[in-house]
């Protein structure tokens, strides 16, 4: 059924030559440093690099890796039947490894610590363990290596597989998944890095026996780890790890008077340090990770929120227009009342931590709710043609209450330490529409509140109905002109109204004049 799938046009040759070139490029490397007789390789980077182009591209790669290790081993002295069963066992082995995570769901773009922790597993215990295993098995077959030396030869095989999957291939995931970029490493990330290689590297030509790897790699690693760089951590383990693998295997360094065991003790010394640091920085990672997607999630609630109380705001204005003996245009020209007069009180230093743009255009939205208590009063007194009897007015006065228990039952009060304007578009309505018939000298209902006791939203609201009743006709009077309005709130300031809302209202006036004949009924 696969065959009969499969056409040379699905075939992906140019992934299958990268796989091969880069395996058999890379590879000579350590193929060098195996000419100066250690039995302990460092670290095979074409293993890491098959098993991130398998992990992002697929099992085609495995035929690259199949390519490129049949000519890499054959070029170099290995006998034919050799290369030909050491290639196929370990393209064998990366197809299995692909399989495995797969099933794990690993995440090439090591957004959990969870992703990195599979491909520790996968290198450990499936993909270095297995290539060591037939890899010796077919060299002892092929009487290529004595029983005596499987050993130490198995250790350095497994080890440089294991090294090279833990370090080249997060390495180049997390570059070829865009994770990191080499343009976003700012000179804080760059120039620790570059002088402790730099240290590392001088540290050869130094003559004492103890140069301290291990204390100058720690600060390296775990300083790149918790700028949650990734990438640059891999990069510079692999460029240090690689230095002194090289430096040693010619002879080079305090840890070559170790002769074949030096590269063993680096490469469980990498172990050790390396490991650790990266799963600590994959760690940091997925915290920001999480960090990120929950701050979206809470914009996303945020933004439904405010959907939410549009429509609901919505609703409650048709409501209010509804039961209302006022016009639709009462409503937009209060509105733009109250957000001048905001604006205008912004400049006060006084109100400039408590005035904010926010604040401004949750009065703005909140305006047209403030007599919504109105929905609660009888028609016969609501339509009522003219100035109504003392029961009546007592009545009407409830409208403020009705309106802040309708609107309170809408809205949760914001929880206790947060500041009192932290609030919604239907918290501020609340205010205005149980306090804009307060007064500032306490003769004001439905509570008789003064001075500052008196929401600051109430206080606006309270100039801006009171000076638009005064210039529009009602049942029970004829319209004032703006002069007469100006004046009357003059003779309030300091007994019906706030003195600095006053104030402010006088200092747009003449643009309120236009608001009113711009909307006028």
């Amino acid at each position: 059924m696969f065959l009969n799938k499969l056409s040379l046009a699905t075939i992906p040759y140019r992934l299958i030559a990268l796989s091969a070139v880069l395996y058999g490029a890379t590879g000579y490397i350590t193929f060098f440093l195996e000419q100066t007789n250690l039995v302990v390789q460092g670290i095979f980077i074409p293993e890491g690099i098959s098993l991130a182009l398998g992990l992002l591209y697929g099992p085609a790669v495995a035929v690259g890796v199949f390519v490129g290790e049949f000519f890499l081993l054959f070029f170099t002295g290995a006998p034919l039947e050799v290369s030909l069963f050491i290639a196929l066992s370990n393209a064998l082995t990366l197809i299995l490894v692909l399989s495995v995570a797969k099933r794990l769901k690993v995440d090439p773009a090591f957004h959990s610590i969870k992703d990195y922790f599979n491909l520790i597993v996968l290198s450990f215990a499936i993909s270095a363990p297995v290539s060591a295993f037939f890899g010796h098995f077919i060299l002892y077959y092929c009487n290529e290596i004595l029983f005596s030396q499987i050993g130490d030869s198995f250790v350095g095989w497994y080890g440089a597989n294991a090294l090279a999957q833990s370090l080249v291939t997060p390495l180049l995931l997390i570059f070829l998944t865009r994770n990191e970029r080499l343009t976003q490493y700012s000179v804080q990330h760059l120039a620790p890095a570059f002088i402790i290689f730099l240290v590392i590297y001088l540290g050869f030509f130094v003559e004492f026996s103890d140069y301290p790897i291990t204390f100058i790699l720690i600060p390296l690693l775990f300083w790149l780890a918790y700028s949650k760089k990734l990438g640059l951590l891999a990069f510079t383990a692999i460029a240090s790890l690689m230095w002194i693998t090289s430096a040693t295997s010619v002879g080079m360094g305090p840890i070559a008077s170790y002769q074949d065991h030096a590269l063993m003790a680096l490469t469980f010394i990498s172990y050790g340090m390396l490991l650790p640091a990266m799963f600590g920085c994959v760690l940091l990672r997925e915290n920001s990770v999480n960090e990120v997607q929950i701050l979206q999630y809470a914009e996303t609630q945020y933004d439904r929120a405010q959907s939410i109380e549009t429509q609901l705001l919505s609703t409650l204005n048709a409501l209010s227009m509804a039961r209302d003996n006022e016009t639709g245009n009462h409503i937009i020209r209060t509105q733009n009342y109250v957000k001048l007069i905001a604006e205008q009180l912004r400049s006060n230093k006084d109100y400039l931590a408590t005035i904010t743009p926010d604040y401004v255009d949750s009065l703005f939205k909140a305006a047209p709710l403030h007599d919504i208590g109105k929905v609660g009063i009888p028609d016969s007194i609501l339509l009522h043609p003219g100035p109504l009897a003392k029961n009546d007015w007592e009545i009407m006065k409830t409208h403020a209450t009705i309106g802040e228990k309708v609107l309170s039952s809408t809205i949760k009060k914001p929880p206790a330490g947060t500041g009192k304007y932290n609030q919604s578009v239907l918290m501020v309505a609340q205010e205005i529409a149980g306090g804009h018939h307060e007064k500032w000298d306490g003769s004001g209902y439905p509570r008789a509140l003064e001075k500052t006791k008196i929401p600051l939203s109430a206080r606006i609201m309270a100039i801006a109905d009171v000076y638009d009743a005064l210039v529009n006709e009602r049942v029970y009077k004829s319209a004032w002109t703006h002069e007469e309005a100006i004046d009357e709130i003059k003779k309030l300031d300091g007994t019906h109204f706030d003195p600095k809302v006053v104030s402010a209202f006088l200092h747009v006036e003449e643009q309120v004049k236009i608001i009113a004949l711009s909307f006028e009924d």
